[in-house]
C-alpha cells in the first residue's frame, strides 16, 4: 500500500509526539508527587466473602496490589474490582479525588435545517468535554482551577469575555437545599476569580447551576463557548460513591466543563476574530520559499526540507513567474513569512525574509541564516505570537 503521508505531516508528528510524551510524563510525575505527599498510614482491607484481611496503606494501595498478594494469576486476569460494592479500576489507589477526565468527543444534534449556519451551528461537531469528580469541599478550588484555565486559553487568543451564573430552572431534579449549596459554591468561585459576572435566573441545566463564558467575534456577535456546570444530581442517580477519609462511602460531586466548546464553532469565531490573518503559531501557512530562478530550486528545496524537519509548515513556489508576482500572491494567501532565495542566498546559505505583516510596520527583514530564522519561529510559537 502506498504511503500517502505528506512530508509536513511526518515532520509535524515527529515534533509533536515527543512533546506530548514529555507533557504526559510531567503530569504523571506531578500526580505521583501529590500522592506521595498524602498520609500513608496502615489500613486493613477485608476481602469478601471469606473475610480475610490484607495489609495496605492509605493513598497508596490499589486493588491490583491486593490481587498480587492473593495470586499472580488473579492479578494477571482481573479486569475490575469492587470496593465497598463500587466498581473500581484495578490500578487506582483506594482513595484518590479529584479525578479529572477529558476527551475530544464527537456529538450529534438534530438541528432544524433553518437553524444551521456555516460552522457556528452544525449537526455533527467535536467538543472538548471534561468531567471532574471531587469531594464537596473541593468544589470551589476545582471550579476556580477551570476558570483559570479558560482565562489562560482565551488570553492567548486575545478574547474578551463575559461571565454569567445561570441558576435553578423551573424544570429541575434534586432538592432545593442541594441546589442552593451548588449555586453558593459557584458564586464563591466567581468572586475569588475576581472578574465581573452577572446572574441569569432560571437558565441553569436541569441537573445543576452553571457558569457560561460568552465571547464576541469581530462583528460583535456573541457566542457561548466555555461552560462550567456543577452537578450534585447525576452522581446520585448513577449511585457513584467514593471512600472518604472517615472510611465511609459518600457521593462525589461532578463538574462538567468545556473550554473551546464546539471546535467547529470556535474555529469560525477565530476566523472572524483574526479576520483570516492567523498568528504564526496557529497559521496553516506559516512560510513559503520563493526561488528567484530555476538555478536556485535545489537550494529552495533544501531550505524547505530544513524547516519542515523541525515541524513548521512551509510551501515552495518554483514557478517561472516574476518574484514580484510570487511575493504578492504569497502575501495575499496569506503566508506569515515569505523566504526569497536567489544566487546571493545560495552562496551565503541564507534567506531574504519578506513579511506578510508586522506589528512594527516592517515588510522586510535582513538576510537571515536558517538557524536564526528557526529561532524566530520558535520564539513566536512558544509565546503564541
Amino acid at each position: 500500500m502506498a504511503n500517502n503521508h505528506h512530508p509536513k505531516d511526518e515532520a509535524y508528528l515527529s515534533s509533536v509526539i515527543p512533546k506530548r510524551i514529555r507533557l504526559f510524563e510531567e503530569i504523571q510525575a506531578e500526580q505521583l508527587e501529590q500522592l506521595q505527599s498524602r498520609p500513608h498510614d496502615p489500613i486493613k482491607i477485608t476481602l469478601l466473602p471469606d473475610g480475610i484481611e490484607k495489609e495496605g496503606r492509605r493513598w497508596e494501595t490499589s486493588p491490583m496490589d491486593i490481587a498480587v498478594q492473593i495470586s499472580k494469576g488473579l492479578a494477571k486476569s482481573a479486569l475490575v474490582s469492587s470496593v465497598n460494592h463500587v466498581l473500581w479500576d484495578m490500578n487506582r489507589p483506594l482513595e484518590e479525588l479529584p479525578i479529572r477526565m477529558a476527551e475530544f468527543g464527537v456529538l450529534h444534534r438534530n438541528e432544524d435545517s433553518g437553524a444551521l449556519g456555516g460552522m457556528t451551528r452544525v449537526r455533527r461537531f467535536v467538543q472538548d468535554d471534561a468531567h471532574i469528580f471531587c469531594r464537596v469541599d473541593q468544589v470551589e478550588e476545582e471550579v476556580k482551577g477551570v476558570l483559570d484555565f479558560i482565562d489562560y486559553v482565551y488570553r492567548i487568543f486575545g478574547f474578551t469575555y463575559e461571565l454569567t451564573l445561570s441558576t435553578r430552572p423551573k424544570d429541575h431534579i434534586g432538592d432545593l437545599e442541594t441546589w442552593a449549596k451548588a449555586e453558593n459554591d459557584l458564586e464563591k468561585a466567581l468572586d475569588d476569580f475576581g472578574k465581573p459576572w452577572v446572574i441569569k435566573e432560571g437558565d441553569g441545566a436541569f441537573y445543576g447551576p452553571k457558569i457560561d463564558i460568552t465571547v464576541s467575534d469581530a462583528r460583535n456577535r456573541k457566542f457561548q463557548c466555555a461552560t462550567i456546570q456543577l452537578d450534585f444530581q447525576l452522581p446520585a442517580c448513577f449511585k457513584l460513591k467514593y471512600l472518604s477519609e472517615k472510611n465511609e462511602m459518600e457521593a462525589p460531586v461532578m463538574i462538567h466543563s468545556a473550554v473551546l466548546g464546539s471546535i467547529e464553532r470556535m474555529f469560525a469565531i477565530l476566523l472572524e476574530h483574526y479576520k483570516g490573518i492567523w498568528p504564526f503559531w496557529l497559521s496553516p501557512r506559516q512560510a513559503i520559499v520563493c526561488s528567484l530562478s530555476e538555478d536556485c530550486s535545489s537550494y529552495a528545496k533544501q531550505v524547505q526540507k530544513q524547516i519542515n524537519e523541525v515541524g513548521y509548515y512551509v510551501d515552495i513556489d518554483e514557478s517561472d513567474r516574476s518574484l514580484r508576482k510570487k511575493v504578492a500572491d504569497a502575501r495575499d494567501a496569506p503566508y506569515n513569512y515569505i523566504l526569497v532565495v536567489g544566487q546571493k542566498e545560495v552562496a551565503t546559505g541564507q534567506v531574504t525574509v519578506r513579511l506578510r505583516e508586522d506589528p512594527e510596520g516592517r515588510k522586510d527583514l535582513p538576510e537571515m541564516s536558517i538557524e536564526s530564522l528557526l529561532d524566530e519561529f520558535k520564539f513566536k510559537t512558544v509565546n503564541f505570537l
